[in-house]
């Protein structure tokens, strides 16, 4: 917000750091903040995405992505 972002990346090397993710989406969609969330890493899969993407009984509308690779996530970015 401070530096005009127009989305978030998130990366997760351990299981650890990836349970701070749904925290964070969790977050935004209290403050009522609409960035599409990208994330990534060692410890995230598909199935993992999908289930952060769920914030109580709806969804993030503005959307979790997921990208393997930072020059897969610059790609997506850039269409």
């Amino acid at each position: 917000m401070e530096v005009g972002a127009n989305a978030i990346g998130l990366s997760a090397l351990l299981v650890s750091t990836s349970k701070q993710m749904p925290l964070i989406v969790q977050e935004l969609d209290r403050r009522g903040l609409k960035f599409p969330i990208l994330i990534g890493g060692a410890a995230i899969n598909r199935r993992f995405g999908r289930r952060i993407l769920f914030v109580d009984d709806h969804i993030y509308e503005p959307g979790v992505f997921i990208a393997k690779t930072r020059s897969r996530a610059s790609r997506r970015w850039t269409r």
